[in-house]
């Protein structure tokens, strides 16, 4: 009973939007364009959640008229910390910086019932490379601009580098069909430093 009132406590949290996100000035940062501005500012930036509200989301989740199944997560180191800070141009006086520098699906077309990745990069720096960094993925799925589901949530820890977060998604049967967009939010954080970045991507369900 208790197991069951926690998984339905979880749910209720996840469902709660708050808005609000400090974000750098840097070129790197990119914000959302569209009709999907306001509602995903405030679906992917401001929710806060732990690894039990997480566990709560394996499963059918079911916004609107669309639900989707949420699968697997498994990650990739692909680039070192030396590589990384190059490519960034990164100083140690920068602090702590993430920068989005991929987000990718694959394949881009499926149809309901059909499983799609969602391919995340982060390029990661910071002023000491073997620290550990806590790294929070928020994930909101649009459709004719009205978000499908919840807040997908996870928080991974990094060493400095370039990684991918690899997501697997199912959409149900009842899936309408047409262009869908994934909104991805990234916030990196290494004692009282944070950063952020956000980016989105389109797919089409058939």
């Amino acid at each position: 009973m208790r197991n069951q009132y926690n998984i339905i406590s979880s749910l209720l949290i996840v469902s709660l939007i708050l808005t609000g996100c400090t974000s750098s000035s840097t070129q790197q940062k990119r914000t959302v364009q569209g009709t999907i501005l306001g509602a995903a500012l405030g679906a992917v930036i401001g929710h806060q959640s732990d690894d039990t509200t997480e566990g709560a989301l394996i499963g059918a989740v079911v916004g609107g008229t669309v639900g989707y199944i949420i699968g697997g997560v498994e990650t990739k180191t692909v680039k070192d910390a030396e590589n990384t800070e190059k490519i960034m141009d990164y100083s140690k006086a920068d602090g702590i910086k993430v920068n989005i520098s991929s987000i990718s699906v694959e394949p881009t077309k499926v149809k309901p019932g059909e499983e799609t990745d969602l391919i995340t990069q982060i390029s990661l720096a910071a002023p000491e490379q073997n620290k550990d960094i806590k790294v929070k993925q928020r994930i909101a799925i649009f459709h004719n601009g009205e978000q499908v589901g919840n807040t997908i949530e996870k928080t991974f820890t990094f060493k400095a580098g370039t990684h991918q977060i690899i997501r697997s998604i199912t959409f149900q049967d009842e899936a309408d069909s047409g262009e869908y967009t994934f909104v991805t939010h990234i916030s990196a954080q290494l004692g009282s430093e944070k950063d952020v970045d956000y980016l989105e991507t389109n797919f089409e369900v058939l």
